[in-house]
């Protein structure tokens, strides 16, 4: 073998090793990438590719997971709805007891409002009609409460389940995702 031979080898020997490292940083990269990305979506509570929790996500936000109650994908963005204050009767051993509270519920299927200054700030909202049959589930459910179990976190979340039963049962139109307390006394 001549010099010449040689050191053709060496060069193909060095383009081989060079070619090695760069496959081997490349499979280092893409799973570095793909970590990061499983690592990014199980803390946002969905699994890389959920295609339900990525469609509602707008661009530079991260996914949202799918609630329990949701009816799939074509349900639609999700909105906070505000249905106001309530002081209520609560059933109690000791006599009459009142639970004061201001309940929110996150729902999806809302009508889309035009975008403008007062729907800005006033929010999204249900019809009237819509509005009574929520109000009239609510107290029909804080009715049916007991205060003793309302003062642990397990009963608040049971009467959270109840509510958001009740409150899609009467309101079919509209997907109820969560029942949120935004205030909540008891006396």
């Amino acid at each position: 073998m001549s010099s010449r031979e040689r050191s053709g080898a060496g060069k193909i020997k060095i383009v081989l090793i060079v070619l090695c490292g760069l496959l081997v940083a490349g499979g280092a990269g893409g799973l570095v990438a793909h970590r990061a990305a499983s690592d990014s979506a199980r803390a946002a509570g969905t699994q890389p590719g959920d295609e339900a929790a990525d469609k509602n996500a707008k661009p530079g936000e991260a996914p949202t997971a799918a609630k329990e109650g949701d009816q799939g994908p074509d349900a639609g963005p999700r909105q906070i709805v505000d249905l106001g204050e309530f002081l209520l009767n609560v059933d109690s051993a000791e006599g009459l007891r009142y639970v004061k509270c201001d309940i929110a519920v996150q729902v999806a299927g809302l009508p889309q409002e035009k975008k403008g200054r007062k729907a800005e700030e006033k929010g999204p909202s249900l019809t009237s009609e819509q509005e009574a049959w929520a109000k009239d589930a609510i107290i029909r459910v804080f009715a049916r409460a007991a205060f003793d179990p309302l003062r642990t976190e397990a009963g608040r979340e049971k009467l959270r389940k109840d509510l958001a039963k009740a409150l899609q049962d009467a309101l079919q139109d509209v997907v109820v995702t969560e029942v949120l307390f935004t205030t909540f006394v008891m006396q």
